[in-house]
């Protein structure tokens, strides 16, 4: 049965079909994601634009603990974590840790992207926080000259959630999508195929001596 034209077409239409289904839902997850990461990228280099506007006096004065008491009160007040770096990578001020316990960041790829692009992002996972996290970071200059870095993270658990249901929804309205697809190519190559059987069942017939075939 699965020899005959009309499963060999149907093959071929259900196999067009995953494919193209498969591809496109793909797409979408990858998009949606990509989309996500961008926006909070973006905002996240608002934020820490603006928490180095405000601790540009402080770092050009040297007032190393009032850093640290500007990055846990904005900290608290965006919702995101704040570190404060010198040029140097010295942890001057965090939100959320101590900043005399926290190893040198001159080598995070944020802080080295920022020096000499103007802006630094990445994601990694944060041994501090046990979460993978996204980091944007900005130079802070004064004068033309830089004195530190700005940089802000959040962790993308809900962002994470979110597109894991979204990727679910995705791909469950590809599955159904695709399911129906299936009946349809199926039907469809019924329907193609049916002539053609009943063209060949009366040639044979007609080759058997029944001519009074129409």
């Amino acid at each position: 049965m699965f020899h005959s034209i009309r499963w060999r077409l149907a093959t071929a239409f259900i196999v067009l079909i995953i494919v193209c289904i498969g591809g496109l839902s793909t797409y979408l997850v990858h998009f949606v994601r990509g989309n996500y990461l961008t926006n909070l990228e973006s905002q996240l280099t608002n934020q820490a634009q603006l928490v180095g506007d405000a601790s540009e006096s402080y770092l050009v004065a040297s007032q190393t603990e009032d850093i640290d008491t500007l990055a846990k009160r904005l900290g608290q007040q965006i919702g995101a974590r704040i570190t404060i770096i010198d040029k140097d990578g010295v942890v001057l001020g965090d939100s959320e840790k101590n900043p005399a316990v926290m190893e040198n960041h001159g080598n995070r790829p944020e802080v080295i992207q920022a020096l000499s692009s103007g802006v630094g992002s990445s994601i990694r996972h944060s041994a501090t926080l046990d979460c993978d996290m996204m980091y944007v970071a900005v130079p802070v200059t004064a004068h033309g000259t830089v004195v530190g870095i700005s940089r802000v993270s959040l962790p993308l658990t809900e962002i994470n959630k979110a597109l894991g249901h979204i990727s679910r929804t995705i791909i469950g309205g590809a599955a159904i999508a695709a399911i129906i697809a299936i009946l349809l190519a199926i039907w469809l190559s019924k329907a193609t195929t049916k002539p053609v059987k009943k063209l060949t069942q009366m040639s044979t017939r007609i080759a058997e001596g029944e001519l009074d075939q129409k």
